[in-house]
């Protein structure tokens, strides 16, 4: 058989919207924004952030490995395919920048002469720039900025990794004005690239269709000064890497006369002692009536939840939704874990799990001793599920408690306990 014979595919025929359908599966990650969004209200998540990044990674290596394959099956594939292989673009190596730039520059330039409308950058509705390189080159800030100048349609923005302390560069900054409009969801997962706080409304006035914002509260800048009113803003993640803030006064209403967000429904602090802030609080007050979801983290071995639970309902919030994150499974024996008393589903993760008997006993008594009349659900987040399932015995007890008082134990996803 001669080496030049071409394959051929008998391909059934189905209608594009079907074909369309099968590439969106094949192609989807398990973390995609559109699983997210339709996934029913629960605890605090940021839209669109991977929980476990490297993971993260690997699962977009297989799909833009299939992205690319389903290119050169057919005629009629490469044509359904283009849009999912630069719908989601991910950024490791800045080596690859350039090439990038190049294509979607020809790609517009093809489209100006041809008189067509699309260029390979309309598709793009995602950026993750994930970075990875120890040391900062100029070139891939400059780089950056140009390749967002080509996505009109970008939704999603992830900065995730890499070139810590470095700051976003005037390109980026004028490509985000000229795109922002696009804009939904706004991620420093990392502090790379983070605006100074100065630049913060010249960048974000810019996206006043926001839903999702995270910004670092980096070193003693309040990134809450000089936020624009963003009306579509649904979720805030503020993060600091420093010790707590120490407690200020709070400043009168007259000073925020105006809500920054009237659409807020979930927030995280991280850390938790962030509520102490003046303008969190002033932010907290003005947002209470739509707030529903809040996430408080500490990392501090130690972790008095009272007087937080308390400012929380000083406040006025009424969130449905809670979850406390904190370093690890230990509690004192005078601890009391006090959710205000709207809470309904209670989330408690913990970084380190591998504890000895009687610590994980006193977190069940803790537990079950909990109060709240609207409280229905205790969920042990992410990490907890594979160590408490080994400890059949004591979660047996666990479990039945709550079902005495009317209440659900959860693991992971809303998943209940089962044991024979």
């Amino acid at each position: 058989m001669s080496a030049n014979i071409k394959t051929t595919f008998d391909l059934p025929e189905l209608p594009p919207e079907l074909w369309i359908a099968i590439f969106e599966l094949a192609t989807e990650l398990p973390e995609s924004l559109r699983k997210q969004l339709n996934e029913s209200q629960s605890l605090f998540r940021f839209p669109g952030e991977a929980r476990v990044l490297l993971d993260y990674q690997r699962s977009f290596k297989t799909s833009f490995i299939i992205r690319k394959r389903l290119l050169s099956v057919c005629k009629q594939f490469r044509s359904f395919a283009v849009p999912y292989l630069y719908g989601h673009l991910l950024l490791e190596r800045h080596q690859t920048l350039p090439l990038l730039l190049r294509t979607f520059s020809a790609s517009t330039r093809r489209s100006q002469e041809d008189g067509t409308s699309s260029t390979l950058g309309c598709y793009t509705t995602r950026l993750d720039v994930c970075l990875r390189e120890d040391s900062f080159d100029v070139d891939a800030a400059r780089n950056l900025g140009e390749i967002l100048f080509y996505l009109p349609n970008i939704a999603v923005i992830t900065f995730c990794g890499g070139y810590r302390g470095v700051r976003m560069q005037p390109t980026f900054m004028f490509a985000l004005q000229k795109v922002g409009g696009s804009l939904r969801i706004l991620n420093w997962q990392t502090p790379v690239f983070s605006p100074s706080v100065d630049a913060h409304h010249f960048v974000l006035s810019s996206t006043p269709n926001l839903t999702s914002l995270q910004l670092h509260w980096i070193n003693d800048t309040d990134p809450l000064l000089l936020l624009p009113v963003l009306p579509h803003l649904r979720t805030l993640s503020l993060l600091r890497v420093r010790d707590p803030c120490q407690s200020q006064p709070q400043p009168p209403l007259e000073d925020m006369p105006t809500n920054p967000f009237p659409a807020l429904t979930q927030i995280r602090l991280n850390h938790a002692w962030l509520i102490n802030h003046a303008h969190v609080q002033a932010i907290l007050q003005l947002c209470a009536p739509t707030i529903t979801t809040v996430y408080l983290s500490t990392f501090l071995k130690w972790a008095d939840w009272l007087p937080i639970m308390s400012m929380l309902q000083e406040l006025g919030l009424c969130m449905e939704f809670l979850t406390l994150h904190m370093d690890h499974m230990l509690l004192s024996d005078d601890d009391h874990l006090s959710p205000p008393p709207s809470v309904r589903t209670l989330g408690l993760r913990f970084e380190v799990t591998y504890v000895s008997d009687p610590v994980y006993k006193n977190i069940v008594k803790q537990v079950t001793n909990l109060k709240g009349d609207e409280l229905r659900v205790v969920r042990i987040e992410t990490k907890n599920v594979s160590y408490l399932r080994d400890k059949a015995a004591a979660a047996q007890d666990f479990v039945e408690v709550l079902e005495a008082q009317g209440r659900r134990l959860e693991f992971g996803e809303g998943q209940g306990l089962e044991i024979d």
